[in-house]
């Protein structure tokens, strides 16, 4: 493996499709390839990657099984937005007293004409305010109906195929009626508020958590949202600007633009990279703490805890928040590009005395990153619950954490049973 990857150059293969079977992906990893994953439904018996990513809002309730060194990035912090978007940058939107520029957009293909279905409600509004554009994609066979459907409008209507310039005509809109499906990320990026219909099984929850997030309002299954209801919600939020600008605000919240350099910040360090830690070191929060149990639970590090059994999520959620409000604790993650690959922590053990406990996830060991984990807190901890030294307690048995606290300017104190356990115990002053 490390001649093929030395011949390839850490090249990396991307892989976006529902057809691609766990003995593929395995073949090419064995060949050397580094893996990157593109996959929402988690329907694989195994994964074969060095990252899984799922962009969708409820990526994380999914259970994706994997190699022990798999990164999964899941969430809308990935989400891989378009050139076009990235080049336009973020919108600051108004949100007007009454959204009357209204672009449709359901899909690709849309064969079951939903677009006809949201012209129709529109149509049922009859405010001859509204001006509509309706985004026909390439594979759209219903066009004609579209069309002809227009005659007779009390509003501005026009259908657009061929769309090159999809972020003007975002920027442009008060409005959008949208299928949940990729582009509601464009809209949540671009700050469009927008009334989402589910057009396929796989948008289901995708609809159902922008609508939780507050950041869209979602009309439900296609097949189930006939015209006049779908006019009384188009009604309710066209003229509600406080709901657009609710919905607006929450979107950018959830998109930020910076999904593209988390997955490539990621996907340069795996290749070798080296990164300041100081930089990447940040106090723990509240989301934090399923991370940080899995990480817990890892068996090495199970292995190498006074407590060798696995932990009840139960039981970490506990002393979790305990910790985060604790006086005589100072805890830090290690977080690259979202992901928790590190955690350190400081408990006061007297008035003058912290011992230090830290773990690496199991994808990014091996690159020294317990040992700057340790060299750039320990003095942070000395300051914050106000002591000069900081002990670290090792397994005989653990020699890569041993290194770790050498390297770290740590010096040998003492070796002794510590609960029965041969260790070694190092210290450092301030």
């Amino acid at each position: 493996m490390k001649d093929k990857r030395e011949r390839y150059g850490n090249s990396w293969l991307a892989l976006d499709g529902y057809h691609f079977t766990p003995q593929y992906q395995k073949a090419i990893q064995k060949d050397g390839f580094r893996l990157l994953v593109i996959d929402d439904m988690a329907h694989l018996s195994h994964y074969y990657a060095d990252i899984i990513l799922n962009q969708n809002i409820h990526a994380q309730e999914l259970e994706y099984p994997c190699e022990t060194h798999t990164i999964k990035l899941l969430g809308c912090k990935y989400v891989l937005l378009r050139r076009e978007f990235l080049e336009r940058g973020r919108v600051t939107r108004k949100s007007a007293y009454k959204a009357q520029r209204i672009v449709v957009t359901l899909g690709g293909a849309d064969p079951d004409n939903v677009s006809l279905k949201a012209v129709m409600a529109l149509k049922e509004i009859g405010d001859p305010a509204i001006e509509t554009r309706i985004v026909a994609g390439p594979a759209n066979p219903n066009e004609k109906s579209i069309k002809k459907a227009l005659s007779d409008l009390p509003f501005s209507c026009h259908v657009l195929s061929d769309i090159k310039n999809i972020s003007d005509i975002m920027h442009w809109a008060d409005l959008a009626v949208s299928a949940a499906g990729s582009t509601c990320w464009e809209l949540a990026y671009m700050g469009l508020p927008a009334v989402i219909i589910t057009t396929a099984e796989n948008q289901k929850r995708i609809g159902q958590g922008l609508e939780k997030a507050g950041a869209a309002l979602n009309a439900g299954w296609h097949q189930d949202v006939d015209v006049s209801r779908l006019a009384s919600i188009l009604s309710e939020v066209i003229n509600n600007s406080k709901s657009r600008k609710a919905m607006s605000e929450k979107g950018q919240m959830l998109v930020d633009g910076e999904g593209l350099e988390r997955v490539l910040a990621l996907m340069s360090f795996l290749n070798g990279e080296q990164i300041s830690v100081g930089n990447y070191i940040r106090p723990p929060r509240k989301e934090d703490c399923l991370a940080l149990w899995y990480l817990a639970n890892d068996p090495t590090v199970r292995v190498n805890s006074f407590s060798p059994l696995p932990i009840p999520l139960e039981d970490h959620e506990q002393w979790f928040r305990k910790r985060l409000h604790s006086a005589d604790t100072c805890m830090f993650v290690l977080d690259l590009s979202g992901v928790v690959a590190g955690q350190i922590r400081y408990d006061r053990i007297d008035n003058d005395c912290a011992e230090v406990d830290f773990a690496v996830a199991p994808h990014f060991r091996r690159r020294s990153l317990g040992t700057e984990m340790i060299r750039s807190t320990w003095q942070l901890g000395c300051n914050a619950l106000n002591i000069t030294i900081i002990r670290g307690i090792v397994f005989d048995s653990n020699e890569s954490s041993k290194q770790c606290f050498l390297k770290a300017g740590f010096v040998v104190t003492d070796k002794r049973n510590v609960r029965d356990i041969p260790c070694t115990i190092f210290e450092r002053k301030r």
